[in-house]
């Protein structure tokens, strides 16, 4: 029997982002379930990797270097197994000097 996915969850940056100055590190894990494959989006779109936004090889965490004013909005990770999905979001905050 597979275990469901339970407490999915994004921790991000503490500290206030400046944009072209400050990177960011989005990671997303769950408590219980194995996971099989995860997705990114960004406002409801698809996240794609670009020459700032990275993302890991198993994309349990995506890297932004530097943050731009344009990466303010809602992140959301989706946890996917056999026997459940699993949704983490996470406000991302970009202050422009």
């Amino acid at each position: 029997m597979k275990e469901k996915i339970s407490d999915a969850n994004i921790t991000g940056p503490t500290e206030v982002l400046i944009a072209g100055n400050s990177s960011a590190n989005l990671s997303c894990q769950a408590t219980a379930g194995t996971i099989v494959s995860r997705e990114w989006l960004k406002d409801d779109q698809t996240l794609s990797p670009s020459n700032r936004i990275t993302l890991s090889g198993d994309k349990s965490s995506v890297s932004i270097d530097p943050v731009e004013g344009t990466d303010n909005g809602q992140y959301q990770c989706i946890l996917i197994n056999p026997v459940s999905t699993g949704i983490a979001s996470y406000n991302l905050t970009v202050n422009c000097e």
